[in-house]
Order: structure tokens, then sequence, then C-alpha cells
């Protein structure tokens, strides 16, 4: 014993001493027992007789309890448990007993077969246990090898096993009358409503506190239990001892008995409760003769009141017409109700002398933008057209509005012979026109226009038109389109997110919409290639100018980009558009598209209108749109149209 104390560390020479003492001094005993350090990876029981010789071979240095899947280590040959060896292995510690590093392990087989075949007791012996038997059987008998695959209720009868619900501790023979009837965490539902569930000790203890289906006593000790909720009505009409005034109460009767004497009570005293009766009937009939007169009298005094409220009411009524009257008539020129019609007499002074023709001004929306059509008479200083256009005015709520304007007007020439076929195009402001009127004058010197060819305006017996009838136009104003200029930066912001390079593909929808409005849709904006010049189609779907009614007219504009400042101006460069063809990749319609010669850089986020840029107003004839059986062509499908910029040519200043 002396010489294996000697080998053992520092460490764990203390340890080993007290173990030997222990084992000394209970030699005289019938029983002994090792080390009663807790929560040790080996062996701490109880050996029924004083262990073999070979036994003091048994202890494992780390632990200093029996071995557990004893390991032996190749430096020194001592054994270890399994657990203690592989914990050393991992934090990279030298041998415990020689300090020997770079040492391996291997089950010790022999030893392990020796120390499973002592007997020993139950490790829960103080508690009760009987139970002896071999080391190896231990594990099995307090069912702690997760292999055995045993039920956590089935071992040892007197190990201390965790309650599933109340997480206290209890022997393995008393857990399950505990978790079944015991324990005050168990699952329990109330048996007089049904609908609460939850543990014993809350349904117990509060929900019976409150439930409606609980069975209460009755305060009036008659002996019945209703339900919580039902104990008022019982109360008040099923309690035979209930406490009741008497039927005839309202008489005069002051008696208050049993609802089962009350009937006695009833049979008893008819003649006095009909005495009751009468001289009841004759008070009331006394108050009722003086309640008559005293409402009579506040009726008529009510009466005049009325009569007088009225009068004031309908002297305050004419007043708030008239007032009402005036400001109908102020909202109606401030706010009108589109659409607004107009009409422009004497046209031929207006054409023969160069007039320009100004109608009556309305307002955009209410409290909006005030606004006006002007028509010049002619255009080109030639006869051959006129112009059709808006401008801005003096308004009382400029001030309270953004500058400058952002918006259209959408104005329709009024065919006089039928309500259809009227020409209706979208006029935009922009740029100094489109700025707040601060000059003397009333309106803006200019504003936008639409030239509008003379020819087009008399009677066409094809299609049943005629514009200019008794020497005289009308126009029509269907909207006045404004936009927040935040709104917009915020939409191009948006788009420019979304940016690509040629190729790319759009998609045109509701082609006969754009067609009927008369308006320009424009595409998603795009680069020329990575950090270049931003572009974007603008597609007429019913013309423009030589195109207008018979063709499709095609635009690209050149737009503010954020790679501007590092681009060479003006921009010198075509882009390859393609009208594709929706029923197979080939007979596409392509043209070259140019914004422009020498275009200079933008100055503003957005600008794209009918007329600006460069483009074809013949790009694509109506006719052809349709379905071609012999070329198997068909462009305009499902309302829509797609287009195509195939490719990209310009300079860029190296």
């Amino acid at each position: 014993k002396n010489k294996k104390m000697a080998e053992l560390p520092d460490r764990a020479l203390e340890k080993a001493e007290k173990l030997y003492k222990a084992q000394d001094s209970s030699d005289s005993q019938p029983t002994s027992s090792l080390s009663s350090a807790s929560l040790a990876s080996g062996y701490e029981v109880e050996f029924l007789e004083r262990p073999p010789e070979a036994l003091l071979q048994s202890e494992c240095p780390v632990c200093l309890l029996v071995l557990r899947e004893p390991y032996q280590v190749t430096c020194c040959g001592y054994s270890y448990c399994r657990a203690c060896i592989e914990k050393v292995q991992s934090c990279n510690n030298p041998c415990p007993t020689c300090n020997g590093e770079n040492f391996s392990t291997f089950p010790d087989k022999r030893l392990q077969r020796s120390l499973y075949g002592v007997h020993v007791r139950c490790t829960h012996q103080k508690d009760g246990c009987p139970w002896t038997g071999e080391l190896g059987e231990l594990s099995k008998h307090l069912n702690e090898d997760p292999k055995s695959g045993e039920h956590c209720l089935v071992g040892c009868d007197f190990a201390k096993i965790e309650c599933i619900h109340c997480s206290e501790f209890f022997q393995r023979r008393f857990i399950s009358n505990h978790q079944l009837k015991e324990c005050p965490r168990r699952p329990f539902s109330c048996d007089y409503c049904g609908n609460y569930l939850s543990d014993y000790k809350d349904v117990t203890t509060s929900h019976w506190q409150a439930c409606e289906s609980y069975p209460v006593p009755c305060p009036n000790d008659c002996g019945m239990n209703p339900k919580r909720g039902d104990l008022d009505h019982h109360v008040k009409k099923g309690c035979p001892f209930a406490v009741v005034n008497c039927d005839f109460h309202f008489a005069g009767c002051e008696v208050r008995l049993p609802v089962k004497e009350m009937s006695a009570h009833l049979a008893k005293n008819i003649v006095a409760h009909m005495s009751l009766l009468a001289a009841n009937e004759q008070r009331l009939m006394v108050e009722k003769d003086e309640r008559i007169s005293t409402l009579e009298g506040e009726l008529r005094e009510k009466l005049e009141e009325g009569r007088q409220k009225i009068d004031q009411l309908e002297m305050e009524n004419r007043s708030l017409r008239s007032s009402l009257q005036e400001l109908e008539q102020k909202v109606a020129e401030m706010s009108p109700q589109f659409p607004v019609d107009f009409t422009v007499d004497n046209f031929e002074v207006y054409r023969r002398t160069n007039r320009t023709w100004y109608s009556p001004p309305f307002y955009s929306h209410p409290n909006g933008y005030h606004l006006c059509l002007q028509v010049i008479g002619n255009y080109l200083s030639d006869g051959t057209d006129i112009a059709i256009g808006a401008c801005l005015m003096r308004g009382k709520f400029d001030e309270f509005l953004k500058w400058p304007f952002r918006g259209g007007v959408a104005i329709e020439v009024q065919n006089q012979l039928e309500d259809k076929e009227h020409i209706k195009f979208l006029t935009f402001l922009s740029g100094p026109n489109a700025m707040r009127v601060t000059t003397s004058n009333e309106r803006a010197e200019k504003g936008s226009e639409r030239p509008v060819a003379y020819s087009k305006l008399d009677y066409d017996e094809s299609s049943s038109c005629q514009y200019l009838k008794d020497n005289c136009l009308r126009l029509r104003v269907t909207r006045v389109t404004s936009l927040d200029w935040s709104e917009v930066e915020k939409k191009c912001r948006m788009i420019e997110a979304r940016t690509s390079y040629p190729p790319v593909d759009f998609t045109m929808l509701n082609f006969q919409q754009h067609k009927m409005d008369g308006d320009i849709w424009v595409s998603p904006s795009f680069y020329t290639h990575p950090k270049g010049y931003r572009i974007c189609l603008g597609v007429c779907a019913n013309g423009y100018r030589d195109g207008e009614g018979s063709h499709i007219s095609l635009y690209m504009y050149l737009l503010w980009g954020e790679f501007d400042n590092y681009l060479k101006w003006p921009f010198q460069g075509d882009a390859t558009v393609q009208l594709l063809n929706q029923l197979e990749d080939k007979r596409h319609h392509e043209a070259t598209v140019t914004p422009g010669s020498n275009v200079e850089r933008p100055t503003t986020l957005y600008s794209a209108t009918a007329g600006a840029g460069g483009g074809y107003h013949q790009f694509i004839a109506h006719r052809e749109l349709g379905y071609n059986a012999s070329k198997n062509c068909q462009y305009l499908k499902f309302d829509c149209l797609r287009f195509r910029v195939r490719t990209t040519k310009f300079i860029v200043k190296k």
C-alpha cells in the first residue's frame, strides 16, 4: 500500500491517504466503503465483504472511486475510468500518474471482469433498498444504462426520480402515485364546466373561485347547491325559503314572507287586498288628473317656445342659404367639375388676324393651379395649322403650391356631328411656361401648344366628322394631372434601381386606352452601358403630327443620369429598337433611333413629352399591328406591345 501511494502524484496523495485510513478503520465492520466523493466518474458502492487484494489496484487515480469501464494507459500501465481519462485527453493534459505525454489508452477487459464479479450493496441501501449483487449488475438494477431501453419507472424502487410536473424528487416506488394522484401540478380539468384545463392547484384554488358551473350553497340554507351562475335566479324565484314581497305590494300591502308561505297569505287576505286595490285606484285617478293639468300647462309653454325658435331658425336658414349660394359660386369657379366645355366663337377672325383666343379660367383642383386654354388661330403664319394648348394664370393659392407646375391638361376638340371621334391629346407645361406667374400680367406670356392641321377641322364625309362648324370650335378639358415633384423623384429613383443595359425588353400594356387618351407611354429608363448615358423610349399609340390617327410614333429621350459628369457632351449616338413579333422570334420591326443630333446634357431630372427627343412620327402603321397569317406575324397581342432595345452606339471620350 505504501509503495502504491508513493507512485501517486502529489495532488491525489491526500485523498488516497484518507481513503486507506477509512478502509483500515472499517476492517472490523461487516461492510467497507470507498471514498464519499460526489459527482465522480467511478462507482461509489459498499461491498458485502472486504474486497480482495486485487481491488487495491482498481481505484481510479483521478476520482479515487471504483473503476467504471477501466481503460489502461500505455505510459505507466495504470487504469482509469473511461470518463476520467477521456477528460484528461480532451484537455491535452499529461498522464495524472507519471506525467507522461503522448500516451494512448485501451480497454482493460481483464480488470473489468474481476471488478464486475465483486458483490456489492445498492447505492440506496441507506434508504432501505435490500438489493445485493455483482457490481456489473448494479447499473441494470439502478436503470442507469441508457442502452437497457427500460422505462424510467422500472429500476431500484428506492432511487430518487424527478416528477415530470413539479420537478420534486421522490422514490421510484412512490413516483407513480404522486404523479397521478398527489402532485399539485398534475394535469387537471374542471369537472363542472368541462372547458378549463390546467394543473390541479390552479383549478382547485383559482378557477373554482370563479367557475360559473361550480356548485355553491344557497344563502337561505334551503339545502340546495345551485351553480354559481344560477344563484341569483335561484334566490329570487326558485328558493322556497326566499323572502319576497306580497303580490299586492304596489297597492300598499307591506307583508314579506317566504315563498312557501305566500300562497296561504293571499288566500287568507282576499278582502283586505281588494280594499287596498280600490283605495289605490282612487288615489291614482286623483294623481292622473293633477298630472294631466300640469302637463297641459308645460305643453303650452313649450309650444310657445317652439314657435319662437322656428321663427328664429327660419331667419337663420335664409341667411345660411344666401351664404351657401355665394360659397357654391366661388367653389364652382375654383374647383370645376370636369369635364369643362368651352366654345371659340368667330374663329375665322382669330385666324385671319393671327390673334390668340383665351378661355375663361379654371382651377386644376380645389385650392389648385389657375389655368386657361389658348387657341392660336394661325400657328405657323402660313394658314395651314392652328395650335391648342394651356397656360398658367395667377391664382389665389399660388403661394401654397409647389413650383414649377408638373403636370398636363387633357384636351378634346369636339366632333360637332356625333359624340365620337373627338381629337384627344394631353399637353404638358414645362420649362419657363410651368413657373409661377409673378408679372403684372394676369397669365403667362406663353403656354403649351399642340399643332392641329386646319384642313382636319373641316367636314369629312367618310368619318362623319366636323370640328369647325358655324365658325366656332368646341373644346373640352377632361382632366388636369398634377404630380408632386418629390413623388416623381422617388419613382425615378426606383426606376434607376431597376435599370439594365441593352439588350433590354419593355412591354406597353393597355394599348387601346393609350390610343384613345392620345397620351405618351414612357418606358423604364436604362443605361447605354455601365456608367453610361441614361435614356428611355416614348411611344404615342395614336401617333403624332404626320402619323396621328394612322401610325405609332416612337421616340428616344436622353435623361438626366448620375454619371453625366464623366461623359462626353453633346451626346452622339443611336439605338437599334425592335417591335417584337409575339408569335415567333423573327420578322421583328426594326429601326435605328437617336434622341437628336448634338444633344446637350439634360438639366432636369425627368423630361419626356411628345415631340421632344428624336424618332419617327410614322414608326409603324396601325393596320400592320394585327395578325398576318402569310408572315406568321402579330405585333399587337392581348392589348400589349413589346419593344426591345437591341444595341446602342455612342462615342466615349478617352
